[in-house]
Parts: structure tokens; C-alpha cells; sequence
């Protein structure tokens, strides 16, 4: 009987956790399938900027959220749908506001999903590589040396953010190839992983997508992050 009770007390315990994962995977999984309006809004105006937009932003005063002056930015110069009543930064991109930005940008775009639905990240993405690859601001892939005013796509190790070294600010992130500012970007789910993002020079605008290979940072930069 005692061999019973704890034969199905274990494999009780097996569900629980199985259930638990696959709450914690589908909460995760929402995460990175949508982008925000926020994020939107300030990969939109580094495109149509460069880092002039980063400099524009930060002379701004008053507002309390990251995203505030970059959405502020792209309504006005990029061609962002304004801020709705009820409707936050943090609420997820939707067809009519992609189909608004990418007319700004002179991008043919249509799509037969209503407006007000929110699309799917790699979709995002999809149209901001053409943003890019259209506007003066052209999509290099590597060399962080090259360019270094116009948004780029290149591969990444994130390696610390101010929870696990000390010295950075809140904003501040130190990857494989530099110390980077990520505002906006929860970063701590990739630590030690190897990621695509687009950038401007020091500026890490935004996460595309986590890379399968394993993450390996040279020796040369791992003796600088002793020092």
C-alpha cells in the first residue's frame, strides 16, 4: 500500500511539473511572438534617425516611460498611428500601424487582417529589414565597424546586465562585442546566449531572435571583462 501511495504521489509530482513547464514555455513563447508599441515606435525612429534619434530622445524632458519620446518621434516623423485613449506603449504593434509606418517609409504593404489586430513579430521584422534595406539608413549584416551611424542586424552573446556585474547602469548591457544600450529590452531570459540584433552603434535597438548555435566569446574579450 505505502509502495502505492508513493508510486502515484510520484507520478502526481511529474504532472505538476510538466503542467508547470509548459505554463512557463507558453508565457515565454507569447513574450517573444508579439512586439510592443513602445519598441515599435523606437526601432522606427533609429531607422528613419539613426542615432540622431537616440540624441533627440534623450534631450526630451518630462516623461516618466522609455517609450513615451519615441513614440512621441515616430507619430510625428515617421508616420505612427497617435496615441489612442486607453491605449499603452506597452500594448502590441497591429497590421493598421505597420501598414502606416511602412507608407512612411514609401514600403508597399497591404494585408487582409484588420487593423486593429496585433501582428506577429517575425512579420515586424520582416517589414523593418525592408525599412531599412529602402532608406538611407542601409541593413549591413556583421561588422559593427562599418557604418556605425545606420541601423545594422548583427549576431550578439549577451553576456552581464547591472542584476549580475556590477558598474553599469540600469540600461546598460555588456555583449561579446562592447557595452550597448538596450532600453526597453528585458535582456536577462538570454543571458550567456547568443542573439540577433539590430543595432546602432552603441544602441541595442532590438532582440530579433535567439540563435541556435552554442554562444562562445573569444579569449581576448573575455581577459577584458576581467579587468
Amino acid at each position: 500500500m505505502k509502495k502505492q501511495f508513493w508510486v502515484i504521489l510520484g507520478l502526481a509530482g511529474i504532472f505538476l511539473i510538466t503542467v508547470f513547464m509548459l505554463f512557463v514555455y507558453g508565457i515565454w513563447n507569447d513574450r517573444t511572438m508579439w512586439v510592443s508599441r513602445g519598441l515599435a515606435a523606437k526601432m522606427t525612429v533609429f531607422a528613419c534617425m539613426g542615432e540622431d534619434g537616440a540624441l533627440t530622445v534623450q534631450d526630451q524632458e518630462g516623461n516618466e516611460s522609455w517609450y513615451a519620446d519615441y513614440i512621441d518621434e515616430a507619430v510625428n516623423r515617421c508616420g505612427m498611428y497617435p496615441e489612442k485613449d486607453g491605449y499603452s506603449g506597452m500594448d502590441s504593434l497591429t497590421y493598421g500601424e505597420v501598414k502606416s509606418i511602412a507608407s512612411a517609409f514609401s514600403i508597399d504593404y497591404e494585408s487582409p487582417e484588420p487593423d486593429d489586430k496585433k501582428i506577429p513579430a517575425d512579420q515586424w521584422f520582416e517589414i523593418y529589414d525592408r525599412i531599412l534595406e529602402e532608406s538611407s539608413l542601409s541593413l549591413r549584416e556583421g561588422d559593427l565597424t562599418q557604418g556605425e551611424s545606420s541601423v545594422r542586424k548583427v549576431d550578439l552573446i549577451i553576456v552581464g546586465t547591472s542584476s549580475n556585474m556590477e558598474g553599469l547602469s540600469m540600461w546598460q548591457c555588456v555583449t561579446d562585442q562592447g557595452i550597448f544600450d538596450f532600453t526597453g529590452i528585458a535582456l536577462d531570459t538570454y543571458m550567456d546566449a547568443m542573439v540577433s540584433a539590430y543595432v546602432c552603434k552603441d544602441h541595442l535597438i532590438a532582440i530579433r531572435e535567439e540563435k541556435k548555435e552554442p554562444a562562445k566569446i573569444k579569449n581576448a574579450w573575455r581577459r577584458r571583462l576581467r579587468l
